[in-house]
Parts: structure tokens; sequence; C-alpha cells
């Protein structure tokens, strides 16, 4: 199956501004936004074709060597890299197979668990550290070439961002023995600076959703750390609180949990997109689990303190609505969606039937619909935060 061609859809529709206004912080307190989510506000579908002018819908190339089940990765211009268990896959930018980077296993060039990753701005280097490994793979994707770079390895970690061509930053795993918050290192393995902290001892049976750590709209890195309703911004080794968001008190009973977690999507200086969802959690003496279920994202205007929409996300093509309750803002002004193709055949014939569509949408629609085969690879929609 050949890649679709990029299509590029100009926003169309706009938000609607609900008029829900929230009282911001004083200076005094430093945040500059609070965010309450113990309100309730009136669902309106949170349009993607309305964020970005430059979204693109791609369409990766399944075979024997590329098969995914879902979407976690880099999509740059001239790269597509999909992190699976079993396998690392690279395509080029529009979808195009072009090699399998490496495969689970102990043997050389092979990995056990990748946790994590970062691509440079130039899309050069793919750098990925591999758990109980002490070095950090340095891949060269034009060439397919392997480097190590030194690494101390002290338990897993959570996040990597790539600061410049020579430092990264880290943020370990809650528990893991490094002694930092987050720390920034060298290409040498050298450890430059940090925020400390004392190691937190592992309860043995824990359940939690992960931290966020990564660069925002305006390329600074912002933080919220697990099970934190506080949000910071990164300043070398300060971690200034700028934001907060308040959900309602969970619900204990015995070993059982159950409540709502919000955490931080997306950030610039005029947006902030929360990802709110319900959870239940099961914590024994031996055992731990935690299941989310529904899941609301809210769109909010920091500057002008008011909530903007908050819902599903949609995607608009040609008089067919695509609907998505999780897609993933990456990095920068970046986010992505992704589809399973049978869930957009089923769409786009419900469009042809059902839909008020023009000819020439309707032709538009015919012709993506026969280019999608059922067991075909997830589709892609991306764009930038405009």
């Amino acid at each position: 199956m050949k890649p679709i061609n990029q299509l590029i859809f100009a926003a169309c529709l706009s938000f609607l501004i609900f008029g829900c206004s929230h009282q911001k912080e004083s200076a005094d307190s430093g945040l500059t936004f609070h965010i309450d989510l113990t309100k309730e506000y009136a669902q309106k579908p949170l349009v993607l074709n309305a964020l970005s002018e430059d979204m693109r819908m791609i369409h990766l190339e399944t075979n024997e060597h590329s098969l995914l089940k879902w979407f976690q990765g880099h999509i740059g211009d001239n790269f597509i890299i999909a992190l699976q268990q079993e396998k690392m896959v690279l395509f080029t930018g529009d979808g195009q197979y072009i090699r399998t980077i490496a495969k689970r296993g102990k043997g050389p060039l092979e990995f056990q668990q990748v946790d994590a990753w970062a691509v440079d701005q130039k899309e050069e280097f793919f750098y990925y550290h591999d758990v109980k490994k002490d070095y950090v793979y340095q891949y060269k994707l034009a060439t397919g070439d392997h480097e190590k770079l030194p690494f101390e390895d002290k338990g897993y970690l959570s996040q990597m961002i790539i600061v410049n061509d020579t430092t990264f930053a880290l943020l370990p795993d809650r528990f893991a023995n490094y002694g930092y918050d987050y720390f920034y290192q060298s290409h040498s393995g050298q450890i430059l600076e940090g925020n400390r902290k004392e190691q937190e001892k592992h309860p043995g049976a824990w359940a939690g959703m992960s931290p966020v750590f990564k660069e925002s709209g305006h390329a600074a890195i912002v933080f919220q750390p697990s099970e934190s309703d506080t949000i910071y911004q990164i300043e070398g080794v300060q971690m200034r609180p700028i934001g907060s968001i308040s959900v309602e008190e969970p619900l204990k009973q015995r070993d059982k949990t159950i409540g709502h977690s919000a955490v931080l999507s997306y950030l610039d200086h005029q947006l902030v997109i929360i990802q709110k969802s319900g959870f239940e959690k099961r914590i024994t003496e031996n055992s731990s689990s935690m299941n989310l279920t529904r899941t609301t994202h809210y769109l909010y205007d920091r500057q002008k303190g008011v909530m903007m929409g908050s819902g599903s996300f949609e995607y608009h093509i040609n008089g067919a609505v695509l609907v998505n309750q999780y897609v993933n803002f990456p990095q920068k002004r970046q986010f992505v969606a992704q589809f399973q193709p049978i869930d957009i055949k089923s769409e786009l014939e419900r469009a042809l039937q059902e839909g008020e569509c023009t000819d020439e949408q309707k032709r538009c629609l015919k012709a993506l619909n026969a280019q999608i085969l059922e067991d075909d690879n997830p589709i892609l929609i991306t764009g930038t935060i405009k």
C-alpha cells in the first residue's frame, strides 16, 4: 500500500467562547493561571482544524516489517519513528518504510525495554536508552549507524529532552536512585546540574499517572510531577510554579480509590490544554492496577482567564468527522492523533451515505476510502498549533 499524499487543510472552524471565566491567581502566588475542573462546563467538540493551518494525514506503509498495532514515537518533516514493545521502525516523513531500527532481544543492537528517547531538531540522530544499560544509543537516521554514549544507569528513566548538541535533560522515574527530580547530562556522561531530591522509597505496590516533562509551545521545559496538581517551568535547576489544576477529591474504599486525574497536554503563552480522566485504582500489599475511564480535554485561555471549550477532539475532512479522545502533544507546538483504519473507513462510508456532502467532497471521500485497507497501520493526523 503506497502512502497517501500529504493533505493540507486550512483552518475552517473557530471555537466558541463559553464565557466561563476563572479568577487569576494573585501575583504574590507566583502562579499565572489556575484551572478549576471541579466545575461543570458545556461539552463542545474541539475541532483540530481550528487549531492548525498545516495539518496533514499520514498513511504509514504496511508490510511484513512495518506492521504496527498502535503508534507511539516521533513525527518529523524527514523521518517518522514508531516505537513498539517488540521493535522500532523508521519511515520517511510521508510514511514510506525505510528500515527496522532494532528489535527486542538480548543480542547485539537489540533492546529489552526503551524507557526514554528523543530526536534532535535537525532529525540527524535518534537517542534512546535501554533499561539497565550503562549507555545511551545515538542512532544516525540517515545511515542506520549506532554509537554508544556513556550513561550511569540507576533505575528507570521517564523522559529525555535534547537541550543542545551536547546535553540532555533527563527525568528519572519517581523511585529511581539518581538523587534528582531531573538533571542535565553531557554526551560524555557527566552530570552537569539538576534539581536534587531525596530518594523516595518504593512502596512495593503503586499505581499512578505518568509525569509530564517536555518542551512547551514556547520552547521552555514544563514539568508536572506524578500525582501533582502543580505545573512548573524549569529554568536551569529552578522549578518555578506557573499553574495549578483543581479536581474533585478522590473517594477511597478499602483497597480501591475512585477519582480524577488532570494532566497537562499542551502549554504556550496563550493556550493551556488539560486532559482530565476518571480512574479506578486498586492497591493491595502485593499488587496494583489502575484503569482510566472517560477522558475529556479542556482548552483554557491563560491570558483572558476563560475556558474556551471542553470535550473530545474532532478532525473534519470533506464532510466526514473523525472523533478522538486521546490526541497527543509530544513536543513544542505539535499534536498527533491516530485512528484505526477500520474506524476511518466506517466514518467515510457513513458520511457518503448520510452526510450532506458536495459532489467534490464525495469524490475525495471515495478516493480516500479506496486507498485505506482495514488491516493497514494506524492513520496519523498531525500539525502544529498556530
